[in-house]
């Protein structure tokens, strides 16, 4: 209270970031193909820059998502995906359509790479769930006062455009993918780029194979025009930025001349968030393939 008494009030602003499935570019592909997959990515814990936070609660993103592919010829192949989904904060769970996407792209024998626009068919929240304020002092001794909002939805929002590349040495695999979106949301949010690099050890064993390796993922700052609560100003805000590397383990089997079920697990082992927000924890997922002609 005397520290308190004895300081002045800068400023209380507001940071928004957002909990949602990342759009990434879709896995090109030479055949035609049906899949369904189910994943689940857990956000469990809060974090202020790269150390523990007092929680303010959880967040589950569970999705089911089904792919199609139909090849072009020479490589090239066209896609589109719908998800739905639940949202399972601590108190509410919510369902609903997320953010379908079509893509386009090639593939060769050692690499492949696809173009992928999603619109913003999934449901989205503007109000925070949850919330924690930071006190920080200021180099001229006054206190900044930031709320950190989460909001958690099923959609971006905004349409993106994400673009992936993909390198099989014998026994590597490499990646990479970016995506952005290339509006603002309807209240006025641009969310920051996303991309995305793994790396990893395969041993392939005739239609069979096991996987491991790590995957880095970085998102920019989210850009949003917010009222000072103080001073009554708009106020510009940059926030939102995260950094994280995870561990990825996982595999598939082929089911007959036509399946293939494969399998995935991740965990970080590092993290870094710009203020306080919701880290992403664990996450698994599990996607049955049929393919629609004859598999090479």
């Amino acid at each position: 209270m005397i520290a308190l008494l004895a300081t002045a009030l800068a400023h209380h602003g507001t940071a928004t970031t957002q909990v949602a499935p990342t759009v990434g570019g879709s896995a090109a592909g030479q055949e035609a193909s049906v899949s369904l997959g189910v994943s689940s990515l857990g956000f469990l814990r809060t974090y202020r820059g790269s150390q523990r936070a007092p929680d303010v609660g959880r967040v589950g993103v569970h999705l089911a998502t089904l792919q199609t592919r139909v090849p072009l010829g020479r490589g090239w192949s066209l896609g589109a995906s719908v998800p739905v989904g639940l949202i399972a904060t601590t108190g509410a769970v919510r369902g609903g359509l997320g953010d379908a996407s079509a893509s386009l792209g090639r593939a060769g024998e050692r690499l492949a790479g696809a173009l992928t626009l999603s619109a913003p068919t999934g449901g989205r929240v503007q109000h925070p769930e949850l919330s924690v304020t930071d006190v920080r002092g200021t180099d001229d001794g006054q206190l900044l006062l930031t709320t950190y909002d989460t909001r958690a939805s099923l959609g971006q929002g905004a349409p993106t455009v994400g673009l992936r590349t993909d390198a099989r040495l014998p026994g590597i695999d490499l990646g990479a993918s970016a995506s952005t979106p290339w509006t603002r949301t309807s209240d006025g949010i641009l969310w920051g780029p996303t991309g995305q690099v793994w790396a990893g050890g395969r041993l392939d064993r005739d239609a069979h194979a096991v996987w491991i390796g790590l995957l880095g993922t970085a998102h920019g700052r989210d850009r949003a025009t917010v009222l000072d609560e103080d001073t009554g100003e708009l106020v510009a805000m940059r926030t939102g930025a995260r950094a994280e590397v995870a561990v990825r383990a996982g595999g598939q089997v082929r089911l007959g001349p036509s399946d293939t079920v494969r399998a995935d697990l991740g965990a970080p082992v590092w993290r870094w968030v710009q203020g306080v927000q919701l880290a992403a924890g664990p996450r698994a997922s599990l996607t049955w393939e049929r393919a629609l002609g004859p598999r090479g």
